[in-house]
């Protein structure tokens, strides 16, 4: 994940306005990535791999947000805000405050799940931390206020045709019929990141139909779940999941 120095310098009028800004000051670029709200589990399934962000807003209002489902095949749907729109969710993020950049911890969770936004600001990307989301209370509340107004995917949400996938694997899957054998590369060749093994894919045919508790496939030797994401604007490869 990779927010573009371009869409700092755009927004660079932000911090003057008092947190508003004309829609001329907004990236147009929908490659150019503005604010991504994210949800980490703590302790996730093997097929909890891969999951995309919950909201990607980028230049010109163009919205990504997971498809849904439990398909071993991530999928994605996109949708586009009417520059009022656009310019509200960024007002609305500063307004929360999040273009300070924060961490918020102070709950005793362990197993906690983290929620992690990034916003493009005239300081450079700021990213807000807040362990155990649901906990409620205080900055918490705030943060958790702007997340449920997001705008919502409509019903004629156009499916995201990526460039490419992201097949990631993680070995100790068990052994539970059915086993497939990996028709592809090796897995263990895959980059090593956050999420498992990562190879880039131009598809993810093998994983067609499948779903996510079902895929299981052995690759030298090792029994692996093995998932597909889609690489979202911005995203050229495997390094990039992690940051």
């Amino acid at each position: 994940m990779r927010i573009s120095v371009l869409a700092v310098l755009l927004l660079a009028g932000m911090a003057a306005c008092g947190g508003r800004a004309a829609p001329d000051d907004l990236p147009a670029d929908p490659d150019v990535l503005v604010l991504q709200v994210a949800e980490q589990r703590s302790i996730p399934h093997p097929w909890d791999l891969g999951p995309l962000p919950e909201f990607s807003l980028y230049g010109s209002g163009r919205v990504i947000v997971p498809a849904g489902g439990s398909a071993a095949l991530r999928s994605a749907r996109e949708f586009q805000l009417s520059p009022d729109a656009f310019r509200d969710v960024v007002d609305r993020a500063y307004e929360a405050r999040l273009d300070r950049g924060e961490e918020i911890a102070d709950e005793p969770h362990t197993d906690a799940s983290l929620l992690v936004i990034t916003l493009a600001t005239a300081d450079g990307v700021r990213t807000t931390r807040v362990v155990a989301p649901d906990a409620g209370g205080g900055d918490r509340s705030r943060i958790e206020s702007f997340v449920r107004a997001l705008p919502a995917a409509p019903a004629d949400a156009a499916a995201y045709r990526p460039p490419a996938v992201a097949l990631l694997a993680v070995a100790g899957a068990g052994s539970e019929p059915p086993v497939r054998p990996w028709p592809g590369t090796p897995l263990d060749q895959g980059v090593r990141t956050q999420q498992g093994r990562c190879t880039v894919a131009g598809d993810a045919a093998p994983l067609a139909g499948l779903p996510q508790d079902a895929s299981r496939w052995s690759s030298g030797g090792k029994i692996y779940t093995v998932l597909a994401r889609p690489l979202l604007p911005g995203e050229h490869g495997c390094p990039d999941l992690d940051r």
